[in-house]
């Protein structure tokens, strides 16, 4: 049965909070971790990530140490190695003596470390949020809940179970100097310093590739957008050189390609940009918590759960085919993509580059 919680209650001395991967989903489990900050000001504050993910986390205000999982290391060794490495963080997580431990993730594995912690405070999601069993691992659950509502609601919830008036403010990034520099740098480099220019990031990670739109398609919008005065800078990651390549190709517009970067190198250039333009993927979200308006193209991704943060301006193109949303990896047809035309998403980004010009200052 779920305890009654008392928020004026005395503040948990320290606190283990946990979303593990990926990029996105950490992206949108800041706004939910730094509300919980503001209600326990006091409080040690802790976060458990993977390391392909730690990068965005670095130098957070209000989070007090990351505790990494060093998924890359693991991965390559033997069962016996590993379990070694596994066994030597939990001690050193138990020997932190947690009082509360906040499960943002709700699968069996962010579970599992609360429990084997014995941390006294475990808090998840119910049945239907919460996956692989993730219920039998803590102690305390939310009340049931529409599972159809944004992630940054959902993370929210988690806070609010313990302070119901907290509410999301835009958090933004923890950018280094030397990452602004790198952005500026380049901008000036490729003559994009002082101009407006759009952030289009076509890939996805490979697990994601029925999101990607065609890249002939972002070439045709890469015309229209210079024919706007809208130069195009194209993000990329590790294994997308292809697609960039496909749209340089397929398009007469102005294109500007940055070097491969690191995860808050490209949240630099994305604090520069006019908008951001593309699929649902880490980076778009990214974008949305430096402030920078979105312009999304969703196909299978739901457009309810997946949507940007909403105290940054956004635009949603959707065509919404019967079939959609859904998880199908091995879709023949992707309907759902192939029918958002370019005009579809220029009639978005007019109409949010309307929006932001009438926007309060941030």
């Amino acid at each position: 049965m779920m305890k009654t919680i008392d928020p004026s209650g005395p503040a948990p001395g320290k606190i283990l909070v946990v979303r593990l991967s990926a990029v996105g989903d950490v992206v949108r489990t800041i706004p939910a971790v730094q509300a919980l900050r503001r209600h326990f000001p006091d409080s040690t504050i802790h976060w458990l990530v993977e390391d392909r993910c730690s990068e965005l986390l670095e130098g957070l205000p209000g989070i007090d140490a990351l505790r990494i999982v060093p998924r890359r290391q693991w991965k390559k060794m033997g069962k016996l190695a590993w379990l070694g490495a596994f066994r030597k963080l939990l001690r050193s997580l138990k020997a932190e003596q947690y009082d509360l431990f906040m499960d943002y993730h709700g699968i069996l594995k962010s579970g599992i470390y609360g429990a084997l912690c014995r941390i006294p405070r475990r808090i998840g999601y119910p049945k239907g949020i919460a996956k692989e069993m993730n219920t039998l691992f803590n102690n305390e659950i939310l009340p049931p809940h529409d599972p159809r509502m944004s992630r940054y609601t959902r993370n929210l919830l988690m806070t609010q179970y313990l302070d119901p008036g907290a509410v999301e403010e835009r958090p933004g990034l923890p950018l280094g100097e030397s990452d602004r520099l790198f952005a500026s740098e380049f901008l000036a480099l490729s003559g994009l310093d002082g101009r407006p220019f759009a952030f289009l990031y076509p890939g996805t990670s490979p697990r994601g590739r029925y999101k990607r739109w065609e890249p002939v398609r972002y070439g045709e919008l890469v015309d229209r957008l210079t024919e706007m005065g809208l130069p195009a800078l194209i993000g990329w990651g590790p294994g997308e050189e292809t697609i960039v390549a496909e749209i340089q190709k397929s398009t007469r517009g102005e294109t500007v390609v940055p070097p491969l970067t690191t995860l808050k190198q490209l949240g630099a250039l994305l604090e520069r940009a006019t908008l951001f333009i593309g699929g649902d993927t880490g980076p778009m979200h990214m974008a949305s918590l430096l402030g920078t308006p979105v312009v999304t193209l969703f196909g299978p991704s739901d457009p309810v759960i997946n949507e940007p943060a909403r105290f940054t301006p956004f635009r949603i193109v959707y065509a919404g085919v019967d079939c959609s949303p859904c998880r199908k990896k091995d879709c023949r047809t992707l309907a759902c993509m192939n029918d958002i035309s370019v005009g579809m998403v220029m009639d978005a980004v007019n109409d949010l580059l309307e929006e932001v010009r009438n926007y309060p200052s941030q």
